[in-house]
């Protein structure tokens, strides 16, 4: 269900960019690849998944979704 709310959302938002174009297929499948990896590999709760956070941290890693979960978890450990 939060992967859908996630989908939903992220076709509704438009990346501020030279085109202003929405996201690609490929920006919207890695991160929910990355939030995915994140819940069932690393056993994070989703609710502590900010949709925010997984779309910043994704993109920096230009959807290289074993990068944006590496950089996700040490995130996350800098933080708490």
């Amino acid at each position: 269900m939060a992967a859908d709310v996630l989908a939903h959302t992220m076709s509704n938002v438009k990346i501020t960019s030279i085109d202003n174009g929405p996201w690609t297929d490929e920006e919207r499948t890695a991160v929910l690849a990355v939030r995915k990896e994140l819940i069932e590999s690393r056993g994070l709760s989703p609710k502590r998944l900010s949709e925010v956070e997984l779309i910043t941290i994704t993109m920096n890693s230009k959807c290289r979704v074993d990068e944006a979960v590496q950089k996700f978890m040490t995130y996350r450990e800098n933080v708490e």
